[in-house]
């Protein structure tokens, strides 16, 4: 599994709303746990009246997937310019 880089992971959370294959970047899952990750999160956007694009490609809110999936926005924009910094 290819490894992802702060400054990627920041590329992709700057977006306003996460399909499932920006997800898959985010997070070390294999398509079974992926799949069933993805279910949750729209099943908990259902439950809390929250919208999403229903058509393909399903599109969920950048926050609620970074909550669900317990990630920090700051922190990884923070570790982002960090390492970019340091760059020569």
């Amino acid at each position: 599994m290819n490894e992802i880089t702060y400054a990627q992971q920041a590329e992709i959370i700057q977006k306003a709303y996460l399909s499932k294959e920006d997800v898959k970047k985010l997070v070390p899952l294999k398509n079974s746990k992926l799949t069933t990750v993805w279910k949750d999160i729209k099943k908990k956007c259902d439950e809390e009246h929250i919208m999403y694009f229903k058509t393909l490609p399903q599109l969920i809110p950048t926050d609620i997937v970074l909550k669900y999936l317990q990630l920090d926005r700051n922190r990884i924009m923070k570790l982002a310019d960090l390492h970019n910094s340091t760059k020569v």
